[in-house]
């Protein structure tokens, strides 16, 4: 049996990629948010304009874009075959009720799982890892100096943890879509038989939402 979803959209977006993206309420709330129109000046790929000067992309149109690619990649998951056992763990663990949640929840992930990106991306990564190797520290240990979180090895995973505790205050989400929001933001690696595993591996994963978006966005 076909599931019915009932999203409702209320933005539209020219992509370069993707052409025609909508958004829902709840997720434009959230690209309005200060801490996401900050991702405007990250560029994706650092510095590597100076050699292709037309690499311009940021980490703003490449979130926007990984939404629309796990919000497919859900509802496509919803046609399974085992759904319905799926989901009944799942809501089992989170309290979530429909398969619309589930691919709000998808959705959502994708839209800030690199919120927290600081200015050159991954090369302010190197630089910090250097950095904290002239301390005798890792880059762990720098890390959950800086943010207080901890069992996360990069910067930008862990702050966007700390980001992630913030916009569940500003944006009004319902409680069981913000409880799994921040554990999945917060929780680096569930336990496979943990369905919260399935959730992140939309977003991280060999062949994911993220890669997808980016490997289509630097190709063009």
């Amino acid at each position: 049996k076909k599931e019915v979803l009932m999203l409702r959209f209320t933005t539209r977006i020219r992509d370069l990629v993707h052409g025609v993206v909508l958004l829902t309420d709840l997720e434009t709330q959230v690209i309005n948010h200060s801490f996401f129109q900050r991702l405007r000046q990250v560029r994706q790929n650092d510095v590597a304009f100076y050699v292709y000067p037309s690499l311009n992309v940021s980490r703003f149109e490449h979130l926007i874009g990984t939404c629309q690619v796990a919000g497919r990649m859900a509802e496509n998951l919803i046609l399974s075959p085992k759904w319905r056992m799926y989901f009944h763990e799942l809501k089992g663990a989170t309290g979530i009720t429909s398969p619309d949640e589930f691919i709000v929840l998808a959705r959502m992930y994708a839209l800030i799982h690199d919120i927290g990106h600081f200015p050159l991306s991954h090369l302010f990564e190197f630089a910090l890892g250097d950095y904290a190797a002239s301390h005798g520290k890792s880059q762990g240990d720098i890390v959950l100096e800086w943010t207080k979180i901890s069992g996360f090895d990069k910067p930008h995973e862990a702050l966007g943890a700390v980001i992630a505790r913030q916009l569940v205050r500003d944006v009004h989400f319902s409680r069981p879509i913000r409880n799994t929001l921040l554990r999945l933001m917060t929780e680096k690696k569930p336990p496979t038989n943990n369905p919260l595993h399935l959730m992140k591996s939309i977003v991280d994963a060999e062949i994911d939402a993220d890669r997808i978006d980016f490997v289509r966005r630097d190709g063009l």
